[in-house]
């Protein structure tokens, strides 16, 4: 006969660590100990803690004095409240899995989310995940319920730790149609998971299965289910008295599992039990201690394991790594900053890859180290990174002399001031914060000296960029780019990577005083590629010629004698300059205003003021243009008044009389 057992069997991490609080509060209390319901779905532990003064209530009200422990299925959060006012000394020994459960429940609760709790209305740790919502949770443990809930705006669903994975994706699955918006949260617990899909792969191989734990425990009747779906004869048992010896004499392969709830020391009764009762010849005898050993992960310092939080407090976290202890990490073997909160840091249910330090640290655990993992990972990568030169991303945590500090996700690294830009940086404080990229220059993990360098990548991204552009582009070209810069003789044109200059002069046909009058800072302009200069890199641009040059424009429009309209544009004390188009100015002279003396411009035309002209002047090469509105006037006459004497003869008017000043 072969005997089996399950890897999984018996106590989980929160009914082991509830055993452990009520044993601690019995060597440590000196007054009474009570516990909120029976610590576990078992029995003879029950019976035991009894013997040894631990006495089970079924409310607060119950008692006045004393300690109170609540059990690994947790309670409604009044029941604090009531311990509180009581001023009894409590122990709360709830599961971390259903705390993390509890927290979600009460968070999405209060932003307004229908809870929705998959698993046994009638199980205390149901009952006490359903106050963290004010008890308005639906709970649901069959498929047909979920046809009578309503649709809703908002849905979080959370899971019994205990139930059965597949009972729970069927009915989450017709869950989903009931809302827009449905947050989903599979809070069953690892070690229920594992010890039920255990106890399905031994009842498919044995001939027999013995399931082990109280009569009246959730999960314990759930492995139950499972077995006798692979298995056709399965037996619970709560103690080695219940063993059905007559019939399993028959069997030749017999496997067993137990419940979460059911101690090692009644597992190992059980076995020693069928070790007497049968034949010894006929059985392949079996060790306890030994198939516990053997169930376990075998670890030696210096080896790398995974393990599953189930517990973190201020100065360390508790991990399952599958071995016969739990693994600490001190706050120290986790993060080197030992200001930080390790419960913001990581969560209960996370996996860690680990370094084990030593099997035993003084206090029954196996001594852990996530940083010494790390660093290994670290060495390895910044050396694949230093070698390859590959370009990371970082971020600067803070200046110090010299440089900055940059995280760059597996450990932090120095980077010189004089290695952060191509450009010199006055305020090392203000790019604090700033995210960079570059490679490493030099490496050397025995000195731990690692130093960092963008301004190496910024400059070979330029000489990239600028090889692109010069190679890309030629005299005659359009090209886009943005207003760098602008000084009193043009502006300076960001053409990616390269800066290409524009002269004033070349900003537009009219007249331009500042650059800023046609451009700002930041402004995405199109311009004319006129020189390209690669071995001084110099790109020559211009706006004026994106468009015709006008005065090629007027020549063609008009001739001396053509009538035009224009506007006054500027008056001087010589005469009128007017827009005949845009870019185009003519000079009125004030000759040619007025047939009349004129002595003041302003007199007679204004600015803005539009007149008819004719042209009467034009010189294609010196640019000029002269215009005229007397053409457009009458020239005046001068009016005789009547008896006005013209010309009169004088009779006695001689040579002498005209010119003899002359000869004086």
């Amino acid at each position: 006969m072969e005997i089996y057992l399950a890897k999984s069997a018996g106590y989980c991490y929160g009914v082991q660590n509830a055993i452990n609080m009520v044993e601690k509060s019995i060597r440590d209390s000196k007054i009474n100990i009570y516990t909120l319901g029976h610590i576990i779905h078992n029995r003879q532990v029950i019976e035991k803690l009894e013997s040894q003064g631990v006495y089970s209530i079924d409310k607060i009200e119950d008692i006045n004095d004393g300690t109170i422990i609540i059990r690994s299925h947790g309670v409604q959060p009044n029941i604090y409240e009531k311990v509180s006012e009581k001023n009894l000394v409590l122990v709360d020994a709830t599961c971390p899995y259903v705390k993390n459960i509890q927290k979600k429940v009460e968070r999405y609760y209060q932003d307004n989310y229908q809870i929705i709790i998959i698993g046994d209305e009638e199980h205390p740790e149901v009952i006490g995940v359903n106050g963290w919502c004010n008890n308005s949770a639906i709970i649901l443990n069959d498929i047909e319920q979920v046809k009578k809930i309503p649709n809703y705006k908002k849905i979080c669903i959370v899971a019994q730790t205990t139930i059965v994975l597949e009972k729970f994706l069927e009915i989450v699955s017709r869950i989903v149609s009931k809302a827009k918006e449905i947050i989903i949260f599979n809070t069953i617990c690892d070690a229920t998971k594992n010890r039920q899909d255990e106890a399905a792969n031994l009842a498919k191989k044995v001939d027999v299965m013995i399931v082990i734990g109280g009569y009246h425990s959730s999960n314990t009747q759930k492995l139950v289910s499972i077995s006798k779906e692979y298995c056709k004869n399965v037996f619970h048992v709560e103690t080695y008295r219940d063993l059905p010896i007559v019939e399993l004499i028959k069997y030749n392969k017999i496997g067993i599992t137990a419940g979460a709830s059911t101690p090692n020391w009644i597992i190992k009764e059980v076995i020693s039990k069928m070790e007497n009762e049968f034949n010894k010849e006929e059985i392949m005898p079996m060790d306890f201690e030994k198939s516990i050993e053997e169930s376990m992960v075998k670890i030696k310092p210096g080896d790398i394991v995974f393990g599953e939080v189930i517990s973190i407090s201020e100065e360390d976290i508790i991990v399952n790594i599958g071995y016969k202890s739990d693994g600490k990490i001190i706050k120290s073997e986790f993060t080197m900053d030992k200001d930080s909160d390790l419960k913001d840091l990581i969560q209960i249910g996370d996996k860690i890859e680990l370094e084990v330090l030593s099997l035993n640290d003084g206090e029954g655990y196996v001594a852990l180290s996530k940083k010494r993992v790390d660093d290994k990972k670290a060495t390895k990568r910044l050396n694949e990174i230093f070698e390859n030169q590959e370009i990371i991303s970082g971020k600067i945590k803070k200046s110090i002399k010299g440089g900055f500090i940059v995280d760059i996700g597996i450990k932090d690294v120095f980077m010189p001031i004089s290695h952060y830009h191509i450009r010199f940086i006055k305020d090392p404080e203000s790019v604090v914060g700033q995210s960079v990229k570059g490679i490493i220059i030099e490496y050397n993990p025995e000195r731990n000296k690692i130093i960092f360098s963008q301004k190496i990548v910024l400059e070979r991204e330029i000489s990239e960029k600028k090889e692109k552009i010069f190679n890309s582009i030629e005299v005659g070209d359009k090209i886009s780019g943005k207003v760098k810069s602008i000084v009193k003789f043009g502006a300076f044109i960001d053409l990616g990577g390269i800066d290409g200059m524009i002269h004033v002069s070349d900003l537009s046909w009219q007249r331009v005083n500042h650059p800023e009058d046609v451009l700002s800072i930041g402004d995405t302009i199109e311009a004319m590629v006129m020189e390209v200069d690669k071995e001084k890199e110099r790109i020559k641009l211009s706006l004026k010629h994106l468009v015709e040059n006008p005065w090629e424009k007027v020549f063609k429009l008009y001739s001396i004698g053509d009538k035009v309209n224009v506007k006054i544009v500027k008056t001087t004390s010589f005469g009128a300059f007017a827009e005949i188009i845009k870019g185009v100015e003519g000079l009125i002279h004030k000759s040619q205003i007025s047939f009349e003396n004129i002595d003041n411009v302003e007199e007679h035309l204004s600015i803005g003021q539009e007149v008819e002209t004719e042209i009467i002047d034009m010189d294609k090469e010196k640019k000029k243009i002269g215009l005229s509105m007397i053409s457009f006037q009458d020239k005046p006459i001068k009016k005789i008044e009547l008896n006005e004497t013209v010309y009169k003869e004088d009779d006695d008017l001689t040579l002498g009389d005209v010119f003899g000043k002359l000869f004086k």
